[in-house]
């Protein structure tokens, strides 16, 4: 498993974001409410294991996806 932290930029501003990080399998590994400002999600990684993920970020009718690795 991996011990560190990573940035996400995601496009704009969002308040009281539902933030989800999925698996391959479509299993929700993580997921945290934060409001995003200057579009940037810290996630912690320690408890998540190497490999491609799906974040999916939803709030206001808003909904953004992006795939990430974690290495």
């Amino acid at each position: 498993m991996s011990g560190s932290i990573i940035y996400i930029k995601v496009p704009g501003n969002y308040a009281n974001a539902r933030i989800e990080l999925i698996d391959m399998n479509g299993k929700i590994v993580q997921t945290n409410i934060s409001t995003l400002i200057n579009g940037q999600i810290e996630f912690q990684t320690s408890e998540i294991s190497t490999g491609i993920y799906f974040l999916r970020l939803s709030s206001k009718g808003k909904v953004y996806h992006n795939k990430i690795v974690i290495q």
